[in-house]
């Protein structure tokens, strides 16, 4: 009777820390992957703020420039 007593409680100290493990190792999952969606989110929103949205790329910006400076805006001073 008292051997089982100790094989039951060996067997659930075994259960308990195999669910223990398996909590461990998803909670981490769950904070790194937290972790990385922030980290993503804010350096997105940084560049974002950083410059205007017309900077992102070269052809934005030729874009941006050539509605802004035309032809006949510079006059020859002579």
């Amino acid at each position: 009777m008292i051997a089982e007593l100790i094989d039951t409680i060996w067997t659930l100290g075994y259960a308990l820390a195999g669910w223990l493990i398996a909590f461990a190792v998803f909670g981490t999952m769950i904070i790194y992957a937290a972790i990385g969606t922030s980290t993503y989110a804010f350096r997105g929103l940084q560049r974002a703020a950083r410059h205007p949205a017309w900077a992102r790329g070269r052809a934005r910006a030729r874009r941006y420039a050539r509605r802004r400076c035309r032809r006949d805006d510079y006059r020859e001073a002579a």
